[in-house]
């Protein structure tokens, strides 16, 4: 079993390897540094569809096959943020107004995957659990000092931003330190190991009463996440916020932060499979 897991692996990567002329780390996507921002449980009633609910190395999605969410749980609020290697190497922000909450979302089945991924830490293979995180456009307004919460914010349009369905994933530790500078602080911070990969998905949102279903289509296929722990960075504040689970005219939605743990990178991803389930061996007849 393990040899085939090796090879499973030294697989993924030589694929990585062949076609890393044609892999496009995305240029469309900002980096993002997440602050724990717990909220209360909310009922929902969705349906979430991204690139692993086909059957590889088909495009054709399965019909049926997504994740059916029933609740949302804020958990993270994601700044855009800059990046600043050690050589001085920089991403600047590209959208400021355009943050992601990501929210747990009620329990879903695992399938193991290994994702052949690339980004600016370089080529790597994870390997993936349960969908876990759905991370949606975000409109933010800083509350301040004095305690005053500023009116909703606007919902940053579709085109600069997908909704993200994030699995759990773990893979080899980055342990590279940079410079994250975001609206709130800037800070020298060390990249750990990866904690999620995110596909864009597709959201479709039931109305429990008309039965009418609204879908928020995927507008860039190719621009997914890979969000890595990193070094925690203290940090105190509070936010209004607003996105499509914020229902007008109710007591406007806040989310008091703390520290930064998650730091997302736009990332290409180059192959991935499911990973079959052992072979059990039933043994040697009876009476042999």
């Amino acid at each position: 079993m393990k040899n085939t897991r090796v090879f499973a692996i030294c697989s993924l990567l030589a694929a990585a390897s062949a076609v890393n002329a044609q892999v496009t780390i995305p240029t469309n996507l900002d980096h993002f540094n997440c602050y724990l921002a717990p909220g209360p449980i909310q009922p929902g009633s969705m349906l979430l569809q991204d690139q692993f609910d086909i059957a590889p190395p088909s495009a054709v999605f399965l019909p049926g096959l997504y994740e059916s969410i029933t609740d949302l749980r804020p958990l993270l609020f994601c700044n855009p943020t800059q990046k600043t290697t050690a050589n001085g190497a920089t991403n600047k922000i590209l959208h400021p107004d355009a943050h992601l909450l990501m929210y747990f979302i009620s329990p879903q089945a695992s399938i193991p995957r290994r994702v052949a991924i690339e980004n600016q830490f370089g080529t790597a293979v994870l390997e993936t659990g349960r969908a876990v995180i759905l991370a949606v456009p975000t409109g933010k307004a800083v509350v301040s000092a004095n305690s005053t919460v500023p009116p909703l914010p606007p919902i940053p349009p579709a085109q600069e931003l997908d909704h993200f369905k994030c699995y759990e994933a773990g893979g080899e530790s980055i342990n590279s330190v940079v410079t994250l500078t975001d609206q709130f602080r800037a800070a020298p911070t060390q990249v750990l190991k990866p904690f999620l990969f995110c596909n864009p998905t597709a959201k479709t949102v039931l109305n429990g009463t008309t039965g009418a279903a609204v879908t928020t289509p995927v507008e860039h296929p190719l621009s997914h996440l890979t969000c890595y722990l990193t070094t925690p960075v203290a940090f105190q504040g509070g936010v209004t916020y607003n996105n499509q689970f914020v229902i007008p005219g109710t007591l406007l939605p806040t989310l008091t932060l703390s520290q930064s743990e998650l730091l997302c990178v736009p990332s290409a991803k180059v192959r991935w499979l499911v990973i079959p389930p052992p072979t059990v061996s039933s043994g040697p007849p009876a009476g042999s």
